[in-house]
């Protein structure tokens, strides 16, 4: 069973969902797809996603924030 914890609608209107420990599932208006994210953060909770005005995709997660831009993933954490 998923449990989807957060959520955000960015400015192109793709629905992003975050969940316990399932990652995040985005979508289009027409299909769903799960996002791969890094191994580091790949089972962990989804807190929150935010979307700033640049339009890149914030992720909080148990080990640090990833930033989406471009399809890249960028983790942000006390490591790095």
């Amino acid at each position: 069973k998923k449990v989807f914890f957060s959520s955000l609608v960015d400015s192109k209107g793709i629905m992003w969902f975050g969940s316990i420990n399932e990652g995040i599932l985005k979508y289009d208006g027409k299909k769903f797809e799960k996002i791969a994210l890094p191994k580091e953060v790949a089972e962990d909770f989804i807190g929150a996603i935010v979307e700033d005005k640049k339009n890149n995709i914030w992720i909080a997660t148990d080990h640090g924030v990833l930033k989406l831009n471009n399809g890249e993933f960028t983790l942000y954490n006390e490591y790095n």
